[in-house]
């Protein structure tokens, strides 16, 4: 979308269609649909190879039903990230309006809020992206918070307690992020000048 409107394809793309809500859901659904054949792909590729490697060194192990169950629901829940991911990159694409830009951003917010804000306050981990999609594609994960008190020596005791963060938690949490950021953009594509 970011070439069409600093290109200015856009405008042209509207007289056909003026009604810019269709034209907005479609270049999502375009971006959306686009990339489950690559990541399917790319899956399906890490996936073989790793059973190819496994199979190759005798450390296969017991693969039953359960195990292809498991690695197709990993692949399913992948896929819908990925489309998830596709939505979002539109609504960037659309309220930053340039590719340049959009990546930018996202060096910022993974390098310094995933990674650094993440470090430095780790009670803020249940909010990151980063956190969500692994609980999203794993089934769950955890992360650990330190809670330090002084001791009589006056010293600190620290205990590490962990905190899990659900499929559910992180699939609502991914759910909300790309529904907030499509409304975004589409607010903004309806409002915007294409000029």
């Amino acid at each position: 979308m970011t070439a069409e409107i600093s290109t200015g394809a856009i405008g042209l793309w509207l007289t056909f269609e003026p009604r810019r809500q269709r034209v907005y859901w479609s270049k999502v659904a375009a971006a959306m649909l686009g990339v489950l054949p690559v990541v399917a792909l790319a899956y399906a590729i890490m996936a073989g190879g790793a059973y190819g490697a496994f199979a190759l060194n005798d450390r296969l192990g017991n693969v039953t039903g359960e195990t292809w169950s498991e690695l197709a629901s990993v692949g399913g829940r992948l896929l819908v990230a990925s489309a998830g991911t596709a939505a979002v990159g539109a609504a960037l694409g659309v309220l930053l309006k340039h590719a340049a830009a959009a990546l930018g951003f996202l060096v910022v917010w993974v390098g310094v809020l995933e990674n650094v804000v993440g470090a430095a306050v780790p009670e803020l981990q249940r909010w990151l992206v980063r956190t969500n999609v692994t609980a999203w594609t794993e089934g769950g994960t955890a992360f650990w918070i330190n809670d330090c008190t002084p001791d009589e020596t006056g010293g600190m005791v620290c205990e590490s307690i962990e905190r899990a963060v659900t499929q559910t938690q992180g699939g609502l949490f991914l759910l909300g992020v790309t529904v907030v950021a499509s409304l975004l953009a589409l607010v903004v594509f309806r409002r915007r000048d294409v000029s």
